[in-house]
């Protein structure tokens, strides 16, 4: 799937970076959320916490079933400060990018497998996961090593 952006009305600016479209400022993150599962969107925010429950509560409201797969398609954070945000890309695109060890991700790897990145101003990447819907093929188990690696969203330890 290639990968589309939902950008957070607050974030508008990141548009120039991510390229897709901007929410509507009145919707709320909940809203934001349906939207983005419902054109199979990767958010683009700034609000990462808000974020991060409105999509494990989508998964928790909307379970999946065999015929119907509720898993997002990724959550991206920037900073808030579009000069701090313009930054934090710059110095990650100097580091080669999204990286999980010694491999490269891309965005089209965000959406595929549901990952959160939060970009830092130094130029990493804090890569998590979210929860997979059991029903999803390829299983957890099949999915390659890098991606069972990385710490799933919501789940301490």
């Amino acid at each position: 799937m290639a990968f589309a952006a939902l950008i957070d009305h607050d974030v508008a600016f990141a548009r120039t970076w991510f390229g897709g479209v901007v929410a509507d400022g009145r919707l709320s993150d909940a809203e934001v959320t349906a939207r983005a599962w419902d054109s199979l969107q990767t958010v683009v925010t700034a609000n990462g916490g808000d974020f991060v429950r409105a999509f494990l509560n989508h998964q928790r409201t909307h379970p999946c079933t065999k015929t119907d797969c509720h898993d997002m398609n990724g959550l991206i954070v920037i900073p808030n400060h579009e000069f701090r945000a313009q930054n934090a890309v710059n110095a990650m695109e100097k580091r080669t990018g999204l990286r999980r060890g010694r491999r490269r991700l891309f965005l089209d790897n965000v959406s595929d497998y549901n990952l959160y990145a939060k970009y830092h101003a130094d130029g990493t990447v804090e890569m998590k996961r979210f929860p997979m819907c059991q029903y999803r093929e390829p299983a957890e188990a099949d999915m390659p090593p890098w991606y069972r690696a990385l710490r799933v969203v919501g789940v301490s330890g």
